[in-house]
């Protein structure tokens, strides 16, 4: 991963359904765009990872890229909590 001095955010990725044969070029194309590539789930049509948040455009730009969205955590309380 590069570090730059800029903030990195994780992003979800949604992608068109790739051959085996151009799964390496949409990857490659990912990864050129500044994308760490932490999981590809080929049948979900999804890759997540990490990115400089300034290059998140950039991977709009990558063939066969349908969709970019930051990755956001949900923390749903116990049952037992006073929140439920």
């Amino acid at each position: 991963m590069s570090n730059t001095g800029t903030k990195r955010v994780r992003v979800v990725v949604s992608v068109e359904d790739v051959s085996e044969e151009r799964r390496a070029a949409l990857l490659g194309g990912l990864r050129a765009a500044g994308l760490d590539v932490d999981e590809f789930m080929d049948e979900l049509g999804v890759v997540s990872g990490s990115i400089d948040k300034n290059s998140v455009a950039a991977l709009r730009g990558v063939t066969g890229v349908l969709g970019v969205e930051l990755d956001r955590t949900v923390r749903i309380p116990p049952p037992s909590s006073d929140t439920q």
